[in-house]
Formats: C-alpha cells, structure tokens, sequence
C-alpha cells in the first residue's frame, strides 16, 4: 500500500519540478573590487531546462535602475519573448564610459564597469537558468555610451548591442581597439537630438580650458567607426529612408534608425502617450532585434510629428527601494538657464532625497531656440508681450506650461504616480518657471517651491483670479545673477522691472494668497560650515494656501547645502545649514491637490496661443540643395534616362513595408510607393 503511494508522491514532484516557474523580480547586491554595486532582475516565466536569453539595460546619465525599467517597459516584453532583464545601478551619477580618464565628470574615480557587467552576469546565472550565449546590451545617452565601450572591451561574450539617443565620444574610439570581433549593433536616434547633436560636438574639461578637450561624434562618424571596426561593406544592404544596414563580418550587422524629428528619448508607442508620438516603439524593435538577429521592418515605421509639434527629453530617478505596487510622489525639478536636467541634478543633489524621503524625481529637459544657441531654458514669458522673442520657430513660442502639464499625465500613465502629491521645484529659470506653474498650473500640481528668483514682468496679469496655491520662495541676498534688488529696464521712457526686488515679489505673492503682512521668524542654527551665512524662515499669516520665504543672508545665487556646482564668480557663498532640497520637500510632502483647487483652475483657465510657424527664406545651404535637385530633374526630363523601382531581389512578390504600408512616413497615411510613382509621373520622366 505505502509502495503505490511512494510512486504517486515522486510523481507529483517529478511534476512541480517540471511546471515553469512564475515571472519573479529579484534585487541583488555585489561587492566588485571596493565598491558595492546593485542590479535589479526580471526573470519571465521559464521551464526548469530552458536557457533564457538577458538583456541588460543601463540608464542615462543622474537616473536609476528604477527609472530604466519604468521608460522601458522591458518587464513586459520580456515576459511576451522570454528572456531575463537586467537593471543595474550605476556607483553614483554616471557610467564610466572611459570619461573618467578623460577628465570628465569623474567624481567618483575610474570605475571598472566591465568587472561589474561580468560579475552581474554571473550572478543572474545563479539565480535563473540564463543562456552564456545571448547576452545583449542595451542604454540610452550615457548608458548607451557604457555599451559602446563594452562592445569593444567584451564583445566575444556579447550576442547584440542597441544604443538610443547616443553618439560615440572620441575618446571611446581612441581606446577601442583597431579590430574586436563583432557585434550585432543597432542604434536608434532622434534627428533633433540637442544633446547627441548629430553633427557632433565639442566639450572643455579641465580646469582650464585648454587642458583638454573632447568631441562627441556625429552620427556619420559613429557609423563610419563601427563599420570600419566590424568589416561591413561599404554599401548598405539595405536602405529605407529611415533605417540603413550594413552587412558586416561573421554574419553581423549594423543599424542604424533614423526617429525623424527625435529629441533625446527612449521612444515608446503606447496608449495614451501625450508627448513624443512618432509611433515608435524601441523597446518593441530592441526585443525583437535581440531575439531575432536583425531588425524587424514591421516595427520601423514612424509618423513624424506635426512641426508646431516638439520633441521633449527629461530625466527620471525612481529610488531603488520603490516596488511598483503603490502610489508615489512626484517632484519636477526645473533647471536654470543654460542648463539641462542631468545638470539639475547634480546641481541639487535631489537624487539622494528623493532615495532617502521616497519619492520620484523627474528633471526635465527646456529648449534652446534656433536664434539663441546654447540658451537652453524654459518660456515662462509665453503670452507676455514685452518678451514677445518670436523668431518663427515653432521653439521659440513654446508652451513649456503644457509639456510640464503633459510630462505628467505620461509619468502616470507609465508607473502609479500619486497624481495628487506632484510638485514643482526649481532654481534660476527654472524657478521663474516654477511661479509660471504657480499660476497656470494651480489645478495640476499640490505645491510649489522656487530658488533663486523674483516675480518677473508681467505675472500679475498671468496670474489675475487664479486660485492661491502653497508656496515656498528661497533667496540669497548676495546674489548677482537674479538680484535681491531686482533689475530694470526702460520701456516708452518709463523704467520698469525686469525681475522685481524680493519685496516686491512677496508682496505681490502675500496678496495673491490671501496673507496679512505679518510674519513668524525663524532664525536656523549655524552650523559653523558656511562662515558669513545664516538663514532666517518668514512664515505669513492667515493665509488661504501657505506662503513660505527662506532668506539666505548672504548667501549667492546657489542651492544651499551643496558645494562646488556653480562657478564661484556666479555661485557666491554658499550656506551649509540647510540643504535646500531636503528643506523643499519637508515643505511640499504636507500639500495634496485639493478638489476646490481644481475645479477653480479649470473655471479660469484661458486657451494658450496657438503656435504658428512661419515661411521662411530657405538658407543658403538648403538653397544649393534645392538648385541641385531641380538640376536633376532638369536632366532626367531631357531624356536618355529610364527610372526603375527596385522592389525586392529574391522574391518578385515581396512588399517592402516601409513604402506598402499606410503611413509609413508620413503624417496623414499616404502609400509611400504611390507617392513615389505620382511624383516622377508628375514630372513627365520615363519609367
């Protein structure tokens, strides 16, 4: 009797060690060398005897592992394709591409990335059943430069590479090798990147300006480096317009994906998506490349956007403690002008508050109009005719109220935000945006907190029946760049501020929430690291939403409580008794969006100005090319010539996607090859 039932209980073991194992998300702790380093892993659904493929995937430049799974969306795809993901954290701000050696932005030393990757490898092999041969790599801006070098340092333990939004930096190549094995290799770019420019670009480092300086490539010496690297012919085995591959040694490739009008994004095509709606997926066309070998043309079409439409980038840090099962707060940190969001957070440190208090911070990325290069920053004077800077452009009129209001709704739709704990923050620029946001955005954000700025010329009618909203306000009294004091100018023989004196800016606030002019001072302790600065809380009183000043005495334009991120000359002296970014959210963490507010904002919202882009004389460079291209047609209208459309090699009946499908490049869902064909039909040529 106990022998039968022997036999039945082995069986149901046999069984359940059998049966896949369920999806399971693991967080992992190594020690590499002296440093502690941590990945997060996805494993998918995965019988006992099958080897799964892993991804790796590594963030940009001041985000997370957190972060990069959550704009990647990689957890889904790889639980629909079955392969494993791996999510590692870079040592502090950045990935040591090789910058460190190069002298940029090496706070932490030279680190030894490529000992971490094989040590994670290693690791995720222990905790599932990983293949040795399908590792792929995968980043965007300096995540993607990591996997640059690694495609030169290991590319014999690597079965592909996807790089978005990102260039190759000179000295990369200079380290790389003459020969390697090759790689499979896709890289996928915007057109309008303004970060990975793709014409390249040069940087100072240093601390002085001729000690050294380094390049970005652009995307054609990029290409050309990894075509010469990897021994790819030097016609494209294939070219649509938009995606060009190379056939290259031991049977690999190179791909390159053009996201027409792209600004610096990991591009997704989901439900719902406000902001960067080309139709492109690269989360979708990296599995697919990955588990394919080549790129899928089915994934490859794209709808550019409209041109009064814009590109938008940020940056996202989720701390690595959050799980995903909750709501979470939001802060949008502004940066100042020029900047950038990457800056912002290093320039406020905000990452480790926001790992240490658990919430999420996103810093978002302004523009820089065509006529103001360099000038990236945020359009707070939109509407304002005295700052009416119109050039034409469809970022010179931008709507830098909307895309915050939009970035968001997209955050949301991504991971659970808790949508009635969003703030705004921001310093410089980004703080004059931030009172913008005070005012148009009062139903969309809980509470707001600005650094290093004044009310500027024309807020108050901005502002006008809009509902009171929580407000913090920080300043030092020594700054030079936004003065204590205010700055004027003279308009019709009248002078005006500019940026009005502290003063005045509170008393224009005190007024717009309901205060009485009477204050509570605090006086903080000094903690003996700033010399010469102290700080003093002004709390008003009887307010309808709480209006908060923080007076910095003598301090300059900074964020205090941290060292050595602004120029001294701009940055003054810089107070250690508080630090700002702690200070901020201890103000904001109080506020949630109130119904009331809401309702109220929506009764006196007003329509913004449409933007309207407009004609223009064409350059002189795209005038040459406009004349070189009515000369062949001239030519080919003379006759002599017969236009034949090449339409698939191998087999008679293949339709190539990219011009058969409906929309395929462009915006209102023409056929591209009937286009084609209407077009040199049009023209009377022979074909």
């Amino acid at each position: 009797m106990q022998k039968p039932l022997l036999i039945v209980l082995i069986a149901i073991l046999l069984l359940l060690f059998a049966l896949p194992t369920a999806a399971a998300d693991t967080h992992h702790t190594l020690t590499v060398g002296e440093r502690e380093r941590f990945f997060h892993l996805h494993t998918p659904p995965q019988s006992p005897d099958e080897a799964v493929p892993l991804v790796i995937a590594f963030h940009p430049v001041t985000s997370s592992a957190n972060a990069m799974r959550a704009i990647t969306g990689f957890d889904a795809a790889a639980d629909e394709m079955g392969f494993a993901v791996a999510y590692p954290q870079a040592v502090s701000y950045y990935w040591d591409d090789g910058r460190a050696a190069a002298g940029m932005l090496a706070d932490d030393g030279e680190i030894d990335e490529q000992a971490f990757v094989e040590a994670m490898i290693a690791e995720a092999q222990q905790s599932a059943n990983i293949d040795p041969e399908r590792i792929y790599l995968t980043g965007i801006a300096n995540g993607g430069n990591l996997a640059y070098t690694l495609a030169c340092q290991m590319p014999e333990q690597l079965a592909g590479v996807a790089v978005v939004s990102s260039l190759l930096w000179d000295f990369q190549a200079e380290n790389c090798g003459e020969s390697g094995v090759p790689v499979n290799l896709l890289i996928i770019h915007g057109s309008a990147d303004s970060s990975y420019q793709i014409n390249g670009r040069t940087f100072d480092v240093g601390e002085a300006s001729t000690e050294r300086v380094v390049s970005l490539y652009s995307l054609e010496r990029t290409l050309n480096f990894w075509s010469d690297r990897m021994g790819c012919e030097m016609e494209h085995a294939y070219d649509s317009v938009a995606l060009v591959t190379y056939a290259c040694d031991n049977n690999t490739s190179l791909n390159y994906f053009n996201v027409i009008g792209g600004e610096e994004a990991w591009f997704r095509n989901v439900d719902n998506q406000l902001l960067n709606t080309y139709h492109v997926d690269a989360t979708e066309i990296i599995a697919n490349f990955f588990m394919t070998g080549s790129p899928s043309v089915e994934l490859l079409s794209q709808t550019p956007m409209e041109p009064t439409e814009l590109g938008r980038s940020f940056t996202l840090y989720i701390p690595n403690s959050y799980t995903f099962d909750e709501s979470i707060p939001l802060v949008m940190v502004l940066h100042g002008r020029p900047g950038n969001g990457p800056g912002m957070a290093l320039l406020t440190d905000m990452n480790a508050i926001a790992e240490a208090n658990h919430f999420i911070a996103v810093y978002p990325d302004g523009l820089i109009p065509p006529s103001e290069p360099g000038a990236r920053g945020w359009n707070y004077v939109r509407d304002i005719a005295l700052f009416n800077y119109n050039d034409g452009s469809a970022i010179s009129q931008r709507d830098d109220v909307q895309f915050l209001v939009d970035l968001k709704h997209d955050l949301a739709e991504m991971m659970p935000i808790d949508t009635e704990r969003s703030y705004i923050t921001g310093f410089s620029n980004g703080g004059f945006m931030t009172q913008r946001m005070a005012c148009d955005a009062a139903g969309s954000f809980a509470a707001f907190a600005a650094v290093g700025s004044t009310l500027s010329w024309g807020m108050p009618a901005i502002c006008e029946d809009r509902p009171p909203v929580p407000l913090l306000m920080m300043h030092g009294t020594q700054d030079i760049s936004v003065p204590w004091t205010g700055t004027t100018t003279t308009v019709s023989g009248r002078e005006i501020y500019m940026t009005a004196p502290i003063p005045n800016t509170l008393a224009f606030w005190l007024e717009h929430n309901g205060c009485i002019d009477e204050t509570t001072r605090e006086d903080l302790p000094q903690l003996g690291q700033s010399p010469g600065t102290s700080v003093s809380v002004l709390t008003y009183a009887d307010c309808q939403e709480p209006l908060v000043f923080v007076a910095v005495e003598n301090g300059g334009h900074n964020w205090p409580g941290v060292l050595n991120r602004i120029g001294e000359r701009i940055a003054g002296s810089i107070n250690m008794d508080i630090h700002a970014g702690q200070f901020i959210w201890d103000f904001l963490k109080q506020f949630t969006l109130p119904e009331a507010r809401i309702e109220a904002a929506e009764a006196v919202a007003t329509p913004s100005a449409p933007i309207v882009v407009e004609d223009r004389e064409p350059s002189s460079e795209e005038a040459e090319q406009l004349a070189n291209a009515q000369q062949v047609v001239t030519t080919l209208q003379g006759g002599g010539f017969v236009i034949y459309f090449k339409h698939g090699e191998a087999d008679l009946d293949y339709a190539d996607d990219t011009c058969a499908t409906e929309g395929a490049l462009t915006p209102n869902g023409d056929n591209q090859a009937g286009l084609l064909y209407d077009v040199i039909t049009g023209l009377d040529l022979p074909i």
